[in-house]
């Protein structure tokens, strides 16, 4: 089994084995991950974390897991489509983990997946937004960061 993996300007991919396509026996597992977001925003906006997986695989896929990763003091709002779960970090610093599970893409199909949250206090610090696609056929998992600057807002 060859195992590579490439990171993009905007992205990440990766290429591992095997999956199934239905009567032709194996084939490679190759997912990819993009993920978006604002550059700046001020405490107390709320605003949107794009996310798109795709499937580059020859096959069709099923049970893709798709987590991502709120940052401190930032609050979750919601999910579109609507999560699996959402795993809330323990104490007053919000953050958690946003988490769907069973998804399914058809060879070359890409699905978008969006996160909306609200930014907390303190200003003046930049935090990070990771989301990762794992996948069965997959060895380890794929994951794209954003950044976001967090300045100071009309809340006090």
């Amino acid at each position: 089994m060859t195992i590579a993996v490439a990171v993009m300007m905007m992205g990440a991919t990766a290429f591992a084995g095997p999956g199934k396509t239905p009567g032709k026996g194996t084939c490679v597992v190759d997912l990819s991950i993009e993920k978006d977001g604002p550059e700046l925003v001020k405490v107390g906006d709320k605003y949107w974390y794009e996310i798109e997986v795709c499937n580059k695989s020859l096959c069709d896929l099923t049970d893709i897991k798709l987590v991502d990763v709120i940052p401190d003091r930032v609050k979750f709002e919601k999910a579109i489509p609507e999560e699996s779960d959402f795993i809330e970090q323990e104490g007053e610093e919000f953050g958690g983990l946003v988490v769907w599970k069973d998804i399914a893409l058809r060879a070359g199909q890409c699905d978008d997946f969006k996160v909306k949250v609200h930014a907390l206090g303190p200003p003046d610090r930049r935090v990070k937004n990771k989301a990762c696609v794992k996948h069965d056929g997959l060895v380890g998992k794929v994951c794209d960061k954003v950044f976001t600057d967090i300045e100071q807002g009309n809340e006090p």
